[in-house]
């Protein structure tokens, strides 16, 4: 009955599963976690900085949608649809300084994005090559 009067009001089918946008998608992180979704709950969004490579990377599963950092600008990526975003794309240390501010710029246009599509949860995460391996564990 619900679904019914959702579809009647909205002119669309009631969300099933939750929308998760996994940036960084090609890296070891977020393969690790697309790998470990679970895709009854879940659709994934993977996000990159090249698109064709994470089609590649995942046509054979059905509930990963990929993405390029070209689709947001442009409208092609639905934020407004996200309900988690999960940030681990992120430039490692040995990348060169302007590699690095890039990816600081990145992550500051990304979430200026978000909060302007009130996706209601972020995660922030990142290997540890990020931080250093000298620090010790919280």
């Amino acid at each position: 009955v619900v679904a019914n009067l959702s579809q009647k009001l909205n002119q669309r089918l009631l969300k099933t599963k939750q929308t998760v946008m996994i940036t960084g998608a090609s890296g070891c992180l977020g393969q690790t976690l697309i790998d470990r979704m679970d895709f009854e709950r879940y659709t994934v969004w993977a996000l990159g900085r090249d698109k064709s490579r994470l089609q590649s990377m995942y046509q054979s599963y059905k509930d990963v949608q990929c993405y390029g950092y070209d689709d947001i600008p442009t409208g092609d990526l639905r934020l407004g649809l996200v309900d988690t975003l999960i940030h681990c794309g992120f430039a490692r240390p040995h990348k060169s300084n302007e590699e690095i501010a890039e990816s600081l710029h990145l992550t500051k246009k990304l979430y200026e994005q978000a909060t302007k599509h009130q996706i209601p949860n972020i995660i922030n995460i990142s290997s540890q090559s990020v931080y250093g391996t000298k620090q010790p564990l919280p």
